[in-house]
């Protein structure tokens, strides 16, 4: 297909629900009303409105664990939040603004304790943790072979 003697190209993106996005690198998107494969979306997993059990949902999509977690690396924290939920992941700085703008000050100091991992990593064998109970200025920077609690967050 061209458009304008300029060549262009297609890709199909499907979602877990079955439904499927035409995608032309001229910039037009257009949506199928019926996925391509012919699967009936019913039978494709739902994603799920609310949180799993020890999670706290904050706000419309964000679920942030209610428990803490074993004293790990950066690392291992990091990838057991992967293999506990699908797109899981070390909650970060801006799912505890999220915890102190959604429930204010008494769940943010509930949740943000001190020490514990935030995720990402930043750089080379660095990490960030939260030095300060301070929704914000939270953030401190540090090697990633410390030992430090986590919470896993992953969103909806």
């Amino acid at each position: 297909m061209t458009t304008n003697n300029q060549p262009s190209a297609t890709a199909i993106l499907s979602d877990k629900m079955g439904n499927e996005t035409v995608i032309s690198i001229d910039n037009t998107v257009d949506v199928l009303l019926e996925p391509i494969s012919g699967n009936n979306p019913s039978d494709n997993e739902v994603k799920a409105s609310e949180c799993a059990s020890n999670y706290k949902k904050v706000g419309s999509r964000l679920c942030i664990s209610s428990n803490l977690y074993d004293s790990a690396r950066y690392r291992y924290a990091e990838y057991d939040c992967r293999q506990k939920h699908s797109g899981g992941r070390v909650a970060d700085s801006a799912d505890y603004f999220a915890v102190q703008s959604e429930l204010g000050d008494e769940s943010f100091n509930n949740y943000a304790i001190k020490g514990i991992w935030l995720g990402p990593r930043i750089a080379d064998d660095q990490a960030l943790y939260l030095n300060l109970v301070r929704w914000w200025d939270m953030d401190g920077q540090t090697s990633v072979f410390d030992f430090r609690y986590y919470r896993y967050a992953y969103d909806l």
